[in-house]
């Protein structure tokens, strides 16, 4: 890292050199608009063809209409001292496709030497592409209409941008390349190469040389440009060429009054001449889509951010539709919004979170952290429940509807227990367990909890119910014994809980968000927000922080992903893709893994662990493990690397065991009639066969295997997190903890959510500028989310909460896991 900071400072500084000694070099008069020139450049002011923040960018190096605000509307008027009337340019750029509109009352014809009346017409098209934010190309289109000599002008001017690294841009644009012609002359083109260093974030040193095709490079016009961003987003700027003709002007963008949408940017500079061509002052003004940079005038909003459907973590492409938002998009939404100015509130609409608990603590941090920076935050209850009210009381007001009764009940985990239900059906369920906590086959092979299941389930849930009624004492600054009170009488009238202190107000959400945005403030929704990225002015590659997601069972092989009904997974195969292009990708500097998922396959999270410690081992790159509502069993075997482990107090991890097993038929078969004969060549071939149960023997060959599974189990945690086989007994025997309990017994590092995970990673991957999040897998719509159309139905939300219990019949031929033991519905 030391060398390449080195190299990096000694190029920055052999370019600053060179372009010293190429002015001083060339730092003599020369004529600034040969014979037959476009006279059209006459009214452009002189700016660089590698970089530049003007309005008339679009029109200098055509990439530029891919960087530009979008979609856009400017206006630019330029006079020249000696003429009475302006010329005027009207230019929209619409999905960096530009279109201008040129009004021309005057141009400087350099074969006469004075400005003359144009009453020209000029139009142009364009069209930019930046690929990557390194390369670009573009092509724009101009044609005129007048009365005089100015008619049928026809040409295409493309350019080409290339920005390798943060501190170096190149352009080039070949002008006129078709040779156009006024009045039966030709005009000559020109190629104009162009180079920008930045020795600092907020300057940028410009150099551009236009070689005429009519003149030897020697003799081609020089142009030397420095710019400097200052706050709030404003930039000045100034230049001379080698006539020591000088440009200099400033560009300030600011908000809109009264608009939630767009932001205006202000640009005004002046030419003076040396040569002969007469002074000039332009003035523009842009309106775009976006918002200003910070911009001390720009509009208060309220952001407003509504949670009444299922949140997915996973990042879903679609072509058609729109992205859906993800759980990633609002925490990072609420931290810009912590920093941004135009920002001066958050409003929570909450009908039904459909997040878990973990999750729940996760948005609680970031509105906490909000309300730091001295802003406001609202809560709008529709109706009142654990999660629904834990997430509300983190901000500062509540507003509950007057048409519910207000209700908060302590936490309670429900279990379901199959096996009197399998029994009519004659399926029983086969199974060898290590770890006395390890209570996964309950569920099938019990009516009710054993005593070892109860008091862990007790313990996780007593420490959950702990944290919820703590928080809330504490946001709410109300004793205990007043929240007890609650849970026993089951529920208070809306006035009653405002008296008690649980709400501040009693409106409609309609009536309730009027009475918080008051006059002054608008609405601005959590869609429009993300769309209203601050346009960045970086170059070259965004370095990237992959977070790669592990949900749902740990299966072989692929993941199912959107083919069926069934709960998401996580094939081992499509893992280790989204691995190898975190690690392989030179751009992602490091790689954080974000588990929710209770396990599955022991043979698969074997896989996923070794693909890791492999890749990680050649690559190199600093790992974080981030752990969601759940990371149990399977789902906390693939995190034993030895790398850093971020969970919420609330997560559900641990269950450090092994069950394995089979689904026997053998009452089913009889109940139907069905006889199955088999032919084997030794004595436990058909030891998994599904028409049969398990003989002692059988159960004893099989629990050979657990203990081994077990053993590589608890060997896997001991060098990964450097507890003691002594000590193991402590942490494992498939016993689940919550976060809290975990780091206790030091199975996690430290307490946070996936933000405190990105954080950690920047911190050791050492970025210190901009940085973007890599979403991994990449998963490609099904056909209703192409369409634009959701497909998580509530029927489909609501059979998948039930069919998450027989999620294990699509581990085909496997009979051994790491498989949390049972399934908790935290209410």
């Amino acid at each position: 890292m030391i060398l390449q900071l080195s190299v990096s400072k000694f190029i920055k500084k052999f370019l600053i050199c060179t372009l010293f000694f190429i002015f001083i070099l060339h730092s003599k008069n020369h004529i600034a608009l040969a014979e037959n020139t476009n006279p059209y450049f006459s009214v452009m002011p002189s700016l660089s063809a590698s970089h530049t923040n003007s309005v008339f960018a679009p029109l200098i190096n055509p990439v530029f209409s891919d960087i530009a605000p979008s979609p856009s509307v400017s206006y630019i008027m330029q006079q020249f001292e000696c003429t009475d009337s302006g010329n005027h340019f009207l230019l929209a750029n619409i999905a960096g496709f530009i279109f201008s509109y040129s009004w021309l009352n005057s141009l400087y014809n350099c074969r006469s030497n004075a400005v003359e009346s144009a009453d020209t017409s000029l139009f142009t098209l364009g069209k930019g592409f930046l690929f990557g934010n390194i390369f670009g190309i573009g092509l724009n289109y101009s044609f005129s209409k007048s009365n005089n000599d100015y008619d049928d002008y026809s040409s295409f001017t493309p350019g080409i941008l290339l920005r390798p690294f943060r501190f170096l841009s190149l352009g080039y644009v070949a002008r006129d390349i078709n040779s156009p012609e006024f009045n039966g002359s030709k005009i000559q083109g020109s190629n104009v190469f162009s180079v920008s260093i930045r020795p600092a974030d907020f300057l940028t040193l410009s150099v551009d040389a236009v070689k005429y095709k009519t003149r030897k490079f020697d003799y081609s016009d020089m142009l030397y440009s420095v710019d400097m961003r200052l706050f709030y987003g404003i930039s000045v700027f100034a230049n001379i060429n080698t006539d020591k003709d000088i440009s200099f002007g400033f560009s300030m963008p600011f908000g809109i009054p009264g608009s939630r949408y767009l932001t205006a940017t202000a640009d005004a500079y002046a030419k003076i001449n040396n040569s002969s061509l007469p002074d000039s002052a332009y003035f523009g003004m842009t309106i775009a889509q976006g918002k200003a940079e910070l911009s001390p005038a720009a509009h208060k909003n309220l952001l407003r951010i509504t949670l009444n459907d299922t949140i997915s973590e996973l990042k879903i492409e679609s072509i058609f539709g729109s992205d859906r938002i993800i759980f990633y998009d609002i925490l990072h939404a609420i931290e810009r919004a912590s920093n941004d100015s135009s920002i001066a509130g958050l409003i929570l609409q909450i009908d039904d979170t459909g997040l878990g608990f973990a999750q729940i603590q996760e948005l609680r941090d970031q509105i906490k952290l909000f309300r730091e920076k001295n802003k406001r935050t609202h809560a709008i209850l529709n109706s009142s429940g654990n999660m629904e009210y834990y997430l509300a009381s983190s901000c500062k007001e509540i507003y509950f509807s007057p048409v519910n009764v207000f209700s908060i009940t302590g936490l309670k985990a429900e279990v379901y227990f199959v096996k009197k239900g399998l029994e009519k059906i004659g399926i029983k369920f086969e199974s060898v367990k290590k770890g006395i906590y390890k209570s996964y086959p309950e569920t099938f092979v019990r009516e009710h909890m054993s005593p070892e299941f109860r008091e862990n389930m007790i313990s996780i849930l007593s420490d959950l119910n702990d944290q919820f009624l703590n928080d809330i004492s504490n946001d709410r600054q109300m004793p205990k014994e007043t929240i007890d009170s609650l849970l026993e009488s089951g529920f208070f009238k809306p006035e009653a809980a405002l008296s008690a202190g649980f709400i501040d107000h009693i409106a409609y959400p309609g009536e309730a968000e009027n009475e918080i945005r008051e006059k002054n403030l608008t609405l601005i929704s959590m869609i429009d927000y993300k769309k209203q990225q601050v346009k960045s002015d970086t170059w070259g590659l965004y370095p990237e922080i992959a977070v790669v997601y592990v949900k749902g069972s740990i299966t072989r092989g692929k993941s199912r992903g959107y083919r069926d009904i069934l709960p998401a997974d996580t094939g081992d195969l499509t893992y280790l893709e989204a691995l190898n292009t975190a690690f392989k990708d030179s751009n992602i500097k490091a790689v954080i893994i974000r588990i929710d998922s209770g396990g599955g396959s022991a043979a698969a999270s074997e896989l996923m662990w070794h693909y890791l410690m492999q890749l990680k081992a050649k690559f190199k790159k600093p790992v974080v493990f981030s752990f969601g509502n759940m990371a149990a069993s399977g789902g906390y075997y693939i995190a034993c690397t030895g790398d850093k482990i971020i969970s919420e107090k609330g997560s559900i991890t641990g269950s450090i065991g092994v069950v394995a097993g089979k689904i026997s038929l053998q009452e089913f078969y009889n109940k139907l009639g069905i006889n199955k004969d088999i032919i084997k060549m030794s004595e436990f071939a058909d030891i998994f066969n599904e028409a049969k149960n398990f003989s002692a023997k059988e159960r004893a060959v099989v629990m050979q295997g657990v203990d081994y599974t077990y053993n590589r189990f608890t060997d896997k945690v001991s060098a990964g997190r450097g507890i003691d086989k002594k000590d193991m007994d402590k942490v494992a025997q498939g016993k689940v903890f919550t976060g809290n309990q975990a780091k206790r017994n030091g199975l996690i590092d430290s307490f946070g959510g996936l933000l405190t995970a990105v954080k950690l990673a920047v911190k050791n991957a050492d970025i210190k500028k901009e940085f973007k999040i890599r979403h991994l897998p990449e998963i490609s719509a099904p056909l209703l989310n192409i369409l634009g159309l959701n497909d998580e139905s509530r029927l489909k939300a609501g059979l998948k909460r039930y069919l998450q219990f027989f999620d294990f019949i699509d581990f085909k031929n496997e009979y051994t896991f790491y498989y949390f033991p049972y399934r908790i519905m935290i209410k």
